[in-house]
């Protein structure tokens, strides 16, 4: 009796497996193992795209790629108002042209490779992300013996060891596997999401599921797209108005569960000091600067030499505001936070999945630092543009067992 085992489907390599496995995942791990290439992360939408051009080429002889045109406009938008924002600054202004590149390139790489039509992802797909963020972590941190959860949600997790600055989007597995209803990495989503120690994720899971099963379990206003259009902007408005009024909704919270002993300032690990100059330069640096800004990716050179002898004057790098929101105002302008939100809509908004993200990744914005990380935004549109119909795959599919004599 002899026990073969034989291939019963054909492999094929889609364009999703060459960004995930040729591109994502070299890449992040060269990001974690060698400090001065980590630049070199920011290129992968753009090699993936230049990939895909070159395949539909070399092997379908199709010069043109099939894309959907909203995002491009979103892009020419974008780097028009981050330019814009540079151009109106006086004469003589220190620009810090490294922070222009990094976050003109990470928003204008990821909004062209999404614009390609039809690019889906499997369930497969995310499940590898999950496994390889797990082990980026391990490459990444320092195990603290005397990590106490209850205590880094209340208080300051500055300093931890093993803190993880990818950690705030582990959110967004938690939020795919209780979609997909896949138990067995929904536990090592979560156990991922409490070894990074970032209450952020917290603020992301709670709002995100209770918006989507009030509006889309309960009401489905997916039948109605003005109706869910409506509630994508709305949500929008809402957390950009939290952030900037971060200090007073901190107090207030503080308050509501009982613990307004507890300092804001502490709470929001010293956050406040630099979100309140924040808030102090949008409103008083003329209305010009109010709508256009001061300058892409200029938020954390004004922080670094502005509070540098109130706070932190032993810190030796540019000081990021953690408020996303205030981020963006500061830099680009408020029409350019009315420019992100296409952004974000482009990117992530292109399915009930990929709302679900959306409600998980803009109240992050409020305390935490997403938009500057390409990580963050990749997983979370591969994550929205997983296939509906895609499950767990098990490895069966692909073999066939059989007996024969001998």
């Amino acid at each position: 009796m002899k026990y073969i085992i034989t291939l019963k489907n054909k492999f094929t390599f889609t364009h999703a497996d060459a960004i995930v496995y040729i591109f994502f995942t070299p890449l992040l791990l060269i990001y974690h193992l060698f400090e001065s290439a980590k630049q070199i992360f920011y290129f992968i939408p753009f090699f993936a795209t230049a990939y895909i051009f070159a395949i539909k080429l070399l092997k379908y002889n199709e010069t043109t790629l099939k894309i959907n045109k909203s995002p491009i406009l979103v892009i020419l938008l974008y780097v028009f108002f981050c330019f814009f924002s540079i151009f109106i600054l006086p004469s003589g202004t220190e620009i810090y042209w490294s922070n222009v590149f990094r976050d003109t390139v990470i928003t204008v790489g990821a909004l062209l490779l999404f614009s390609i039509e039809g690019l889906k992802f499997k369930h497969s797909h995310i499940v590898w992300l999950l496994i390889l963020s797990c082990i980026c972590y391990i490459i990444a941190i320092e195990f603290d013996i005397n990590w106490n959860f209850m205590s880094s949600i209340l208080y300051s997790n500055y300093d931890f060891r093993h803190e993880y600055h990818f950690g705030s989007i582990a959110c967004i597995f938690v939020l795919y596997f209780i979609y997909k209803k896949d138990y067995k990495f929904l536990l090592l989503a979560i156990l991922l999401m409490l070894l990074v120690n970032k209450r952020a994720n917290l603020m992301g899971i709670i709002p995100a599921c209770i918006t989507f099963w009030f509006c889309f379990v309960i009401f489905d206003i997916t039948k109605h797209k003005l109706l869910l259009i409506g509630l994508i902007v709305l949500y929008y408005i809402v957390f950009y108005l939290l952030a900037i009024n971060i200090e007073s909704c901190t107090v207030f919270f503080l308050q509501s569960i009982g613990k307004s002993y507890i300092d804001a300032d502490t709470f929001l690990t010293g956050r406040l000091i630099m979100q309140r100059d924040l808030v102090l330069q949008i409103y008083e640096r003329g209305f010009v600067n109010y709508l256009f800004g001061n300058g892409v990716g200029q938020t954390e050179f004004f922080l670094w030499k502005t509070i540098y002898n109130e706070v932190y004057y032993f810190y030796e790098k540019p000081f990021l505001a953690h408020n996303d929101f205030m981020k963006l105002h500061f830099d680009i302008g408020l029409f350019g936070v009315v420019v992100y939100f296409f952004v974000m809509y482009y990117l992530y908004c292109v399915s009930s999945l990929g709302c679900f993200m959306y409600f998980g990744i803009l109240p992050l914005f409020l305390i935490d630092n997403t938009i500057i990380f390409l990580y963050n935004m990749l997983v979370a549109c591969m994550v929205a543009r997983v296939d509906e119909d895609s499950k767990p795959a098990s490895i069966g599919k692909f073999f066939k067992f059989s007996w024969h004599d001998r």
